[in-house]
């Protein structure tokens, strides 16, 4: 039986879901939609006679009331969507974005362009840097902190305080004009207290005047008259000031005593105008002497020096942030030596025994680079008088070798300075220790060679000992107390001892002489030392083995007393030997003691009479 269908058409515009089809025009509803309303017959033939080809596919679709579609019962996937409103935990989507709501983690680099802002801890488990980051101390750039915390920048401010386990401070540093290592403040303030003026009368005479500060602030006298620093028959003023120090830490006081010698170094910043000009910029040094030192206000009042004292030949008042130091002491033998680095003067100087602004010849201990003035003259005068003034040179007062010293020139060529002459004679003395041009030439007797050398230095044999030249053409003879000469190697033993005689006795007692004899580097120089310096000691011993101090004591006051020390020593009657009643001492020693220049000291103890 066939079947038979009532079908009413309502054909409607379709509107395609997907915005590609939209955007084609096409209307693949109305399409389908036609295929179905036609009737079928039990054969399958249409109402009309025609078939569709691909009517089984479209039988496989089919929808819901929420708008899904399906095929064979599952839902259809869409290859692309106008809107994603929710992705499923799985959605291969998540592995593409960082989450906003979740603990999320990035795969690759992130840039943010306005910045980053964390609102609670942020942490690094490798290094933090900038993009331009090089580690190197000398070379390197930007910043970086790596997963130990070692942090490399370029500088460092801190507004209240530092705690640190370990302070190592200039590993590498650069230092900026002049540095020196001593005690030193920094002037927090000052008051101009007093001035002396000294003020020439005539050629013979002067006169002190002393001002103080009046009601105005002025430096006056006690006639009221004013300060004229512009006098010109003021030949000199010397200003005093109380000075104010910052305070380094809770409790601090000033290091500086009285009679100390401050040196203090100002240098400000200039300002730079529009067209690149700079004004304001100054350098200037204050010398001052401590006259007193408050510790509870960590205060200290100063004296100027006058300009003719300073090295400059001016002198100039302190100011507020100027930094003093301390370069010497009038008295205390402690405070006389610092050490000095300066980028300006191109030195390293290490000082002794400084008691003034003007560092003389003797407070050089140790200089390297350009030689300070004092020394570079006496170089002139006793090395070389056309030597520059390069940072080139090293002194050192007392410099100890192991192994040997190398001179050598700017090319690296070893320069042989000290040269064996041979024996020493007095009317035999060839020149030494003389600069000498190349043409210059003189014979060497040791080796019967012509020499031609740059800086010579003759080493002498003398009685055993080699003594090096220190003087040109000296005729003076090498020895200990000569200062035209150096002991080398040899016999440095300073000896002393008795050339005893005949030991008589008589009724009025026993006798003996004594002739002292003092050695020093193999030569007699028994008439070179002061008999001044020689000492001479009696001691003694009782028949019970007892000392007899005071007995000793007494007589070698009274031996000294009648001036009976020289080098021949007699010794006369029974006191000399400490007979009295007859009864002898069990034993009997005399000693000489002698003090040379060098400071050596020999004893002679070899009379011991039993």
């Amino acid at each position: 039986m066939s079947k038979k269908y009532r079908l009413n058409v309502n054909r409607v515009a379709a509107v395609p879901r997907s915005e590609r089809l939209r955007k084609a025009g096409g209307s693949v509803a109305s399409s389908v939609a036609k295929t179905i309303i036609e009737s079928k017959t039990e054969s399958g033939a249409l109402g009309d006679g025609h078939t569709h080809a691909n009517l089984g596919d479209l039988d496989r679709f089919a929808s819901d009331t929420n708008g899904y579609g399906y095929l064979d019962g599952e839902k259809i996937k869409s290859g692309y969507a106008d809107e994603a409103w929710v992705l499923s935990d799985d959605s291969p989507t998540r592995k593409e974005f960082l989450s906003r709501i979740n603990p999320d983690t990035a795969a690759g680099r992130i840039t943010f362009q306005q910045g980053l802002t964390s609102e609670q801890n942020a942490y690094f488990d490798a290094q933090a840097q900038s993009t331009d980051f090089l580690r190197d101390m000398l070379l390197g750039k930007g910043w970086g902190v790596d997963a130990l915390g070692n942090a490399e920048f370029e500088s460092l401010r801190i507004r209240s305080s530092l705690t640190v386990l370990e302070l190592i401070c200039n590993r590498l540093s650069a230092l900026e004009g002049d540095q020196i290592l001593t005690e030193s403040d920094t002037i927090t303030g000052l008051q101009y207290l007093a001035a002396t003026a000294t003020y020439r009368i005539d050629e013979d005479t002067t006169k002190q005047v002393s001002y103080s500060v009046n009601s105005e602030g002025e430096m006056a006298d006690s006639e009221g008259a004013v300060l004229d620093e512009s006098d010109k028959s003021i030949e000199k003023i010397e200003k005093t000031y109380r000075l104010f120090f910052k305070s380094k830490y809770e409790g601090y006081f000033t290091a500086h005593t009285r009679g100390s010698i401050l040196k203090g170094i100002f240098n400000n910043l200039p300002k730079v105008a529009a067209d690149g000009s700079t004004t304001g910029a100054s350098y200037f040094t204050s010398w001052m002497r401590v006259d007193s030192v408050n510790a509870q206000a960590n205060s200290a009042v100063v004296t100027l020096y006058p300009d003719d004292q300073v090295p400059s030949g001016i002198n100039y008042a302190p100011c507020e942030l100027m930094v003093v130091a301390r370069m010497g002491h009038q008295t205390d033998e402690e405070r006389q030596s610092y050490i000095y680095l300066s980028s300006t003067e191109q030195r390293m100087l290490i000082t002794m025994g400084v008691m003034s602004p003007t560092t003389e010849f003797s407070n050089i201990g140790c200089s390297i680079g350009k030689l300070p003035t004092p020394l570079l003259n006496w170089a002139r005068e006793n090395v070389n008088s056309s030597l520059p003034d390069t940072p080139e040179y090293g002194w050192f007062r007392r410099l100890f070798a192991v192994g040997g010293v190398i001179t050598v020139d700017k090319e690296g060529k070893v320069i042989g300075q000290q040269l064996t002459m041979g024996d020493w004679y007095e009317r035999c003395n060839p020149p030494c220790n003389r600069w000498i041009s190349e043409d210059d030439r003189f014979y060497n007797a040791v080796t019967a060679e012509w020499i031609s050398e740059k800086c010579i230095t003759g080493v002498y044999t003398h009685y055993g000992c080699q003594w090096l030249c220190c003087k040109d053409g000296t005729e003076d003879e090498p020895r200990y107390d000569s200062t035209d000469w150096a002991f080398l190697s040899g016999n440095p033993d300073f000896t002393l001892e008795f050339e005893e005689t005949d030991y008589n006795v008589s009724a009025d007692g026993p006798t003996l002489t004594l002739h002292i004899v003092a050695k020093y580097h193999n030569r007699v120089i028994t008439e070179l030392c002061d008999v001044g310096n020689l000492e001479f000691t009696r001691q003694s011993w009782d028949v019970n083995g007892d000392e007899q101090v005071a007995s000793d004591l007494q007589w070698s006051l009274k031996f000294a007393a009648e001036g009976r020390i020289g080098w021949t020593i007699e010794l006369q009657g029974f006191d000399d030997f400490n007979i009295v009643n007859g009864n002898t001492p069990s034993k009997l020693t005399y000693t000489a003691t002698l003090e040379i220049l060098d400071g050596s000291i020999a004893a002679a103890a070899t009379i011991e009479l039993k």
